[in-house]
């Protein structure tokens, strides 16, 4: 462990708060947002012909078995890619635990309505036993950072090839030019607000509201404590920080693949250069429509959308967009395994911490 890593989360604080349900996003908002999302997933169904979806389905057959692999591969790289920056900074920790932490937070993501909030919001406290908050939420906030980045990248530079080699309606240029835009901009945002410190701008918004005067006298000791942790953190990048940005960007490779292996499959003849602009187009609508718990409908949409400005059929993309979604959700009954495995190795009288 270096001098960073030894000198991080010494300080005796109290621990940071658990995270709660947003009161600025209620819950009849996020289950309005849901049901619409699953409404206009029926209503694209049943447009493009349930029949022809179920079929392309059924043909799939045992090839779920290998995308869910690559779902797999995929969360294993950001868990490596997180592991790196925890052993960079903070204590190190197996990859085997981030990995299996990852695989929750990734479930709470895909079936809990938090916009996905909520399962990154818990990843500090499920390697709390290893070590504290004041450890893990910095962790988070850098790999969140260092995944974002590798995001970034991966749109442009995509993008860009998609550019330069596709013929793309100039309408589509617009809207995903502005879009990577507004992605890389709210990044650098993210950065200088982790590199100032969080207590500053919190401390302005609790001249108007007495909850934040009330919980930042609360919990002053651990913001301020945070905010060291960040600010000692970005002082000191290092390689082990720049291959986690590219374990993310693979990771993102691997949603390429995960494209056009379906598409192979179903009997597209798409290239891999189409596979990649259909993982960008794809990703930059679930973005613009984050607050939609899950993307439930969104997704679903996007593919057909995004596969029908290519030229293919609709009902190939929205195929494509159901079979990733039922990926997604036999990945997340893997998290939800290990998470009840963990809650109940913890309920059993002297169980040791998992």
């Amino acid at each position: 462990m270096d001098d960073t890593a030894k000198t991080i989360g010494a300080a005796p604080v109290g621990p940071l708060p658990a995270p709660r349900a947003s009161r600025r996003f209620p819950r009849w908002a996020r289950a309005t947002l849901s049901v619409a999302g699953l409404a206009l997933l029926v209503v694209f169904i049943l447009k493009v012909g349930p029949a022809t979806v179920l079929g392309y389905i059924v043909d799939f057959g045992p090839w779920f078995l290998v995308i869910v692999g690559l779902g797999l591969g995929w969360i294993f790289l950001q868990s490596w890619a997180w592991s790196l920056i925890q052993a960079a900074h903070f204590r190190p920790i197996p990859l085997g635990r981030l990995f299996r932490a990852k695989l929750i937070s990734d479930s709470l993501n895909t079936l809990i309505p938090t916009a996905n909030l909520g399962g990154d919001a818990i990843r500090p406290f499920l390697i709390k036993r290893q070590v504290p908050l004041e450890e893990g939420i910095p962790s988070v906030l850098v790999d969140k950072t260092a995944e974002g980045f590798a995001s970034a990248l991966f749109l442009v530079s995509g993008f860009l090839l998609s550019l330069v080699l596709l013929r793309l309606p100039r309408g589509l240029n617009t809207a995903a030019a502005i879009c990577l835009a507004a992605t890389v901009v709210g990044i650098a945002i993210f950065i200088v607000i982790q590199t100032k410190g969080f207590l500053g701008p919190l401390n302005r918004i609790a001249k108007v509201s007495p909850r934040v005067r009330t919980f930042i006298a609360r919990r002053e000791g651990s913001i301020r404590m945070l905010d060291d942790n960040l600010r000692a953190v970005y002082r000191c990048l290092s390689a082990r920080t720049a291959a986690a940005v590219a374990l993310h960007y693979a990771a993102r490779l691997v949603g390429v693949v995960e494209v056009y292996v379906i598409l192979k499959v179903l009997g597209a003849h798409a290239s891999a250069l189409q596979a990649l602009f259909t993982s960008i187009g794809v990703t930059i609508i679930n973005t613009v429509f984050f607050i939609v718990p899950g993307q439930f409908g969104v997704a679903e949409s996007a593919h057909a959308l995004v596969l029908q400005s290519l030229g293919f059929p609709a009902a190939l993309g929205l195929s494509l967009g159901v079979i990733r979604r039922i990926r997604k959700i036999a990945t997340a009954a893997v998290g939800l395994a290990l998470y009840a495995a963990r809650t109940s190795s913890r309920s059993e009288p002297g169980a040791k911490a998992p």
